[in-house]
């Protein structure tokens, strides 16, 4: 069990992918957000999602996301629990 396993708040432990690789990324790892070519719902035109699956210390698992749309201009941002 790592330092990462152990929780004292009594929440359970974060999901991983497979052993060693966490599918939620510590605040301070040096991690890019995954980049998503998704359809703009005001032009209907391809623009970028960006998402960041994160764990915020002392808080819970979260998912940072952002759209832009390079045609008409379109911005979204929302933050989303990452929690079940």
């Amino acid at each position: 069990m790592s330092e990462h396993d152990i929780n004292t708040s009594g929440e359970q432990p974060l999901p991983r992918l497979n052993a060693g690789n966490q599918l939620f990324q510590d605040l301070d790892s040096n991690v890019s957000a995954t980049e998503i070519e998704s359809l703009c719902m005001q032009c209907h035109n391809n623009g970028m999602t960006k998402l960041l699956l994160t764990r915020i210390p002392h808080f819970k698992s979260t998912i940072i996301m952002s759209f832009e749309c390079p045609h008409c201009g379109l911005k979204n941002s929302e933050v989303q629990s990452g929690e079940a």
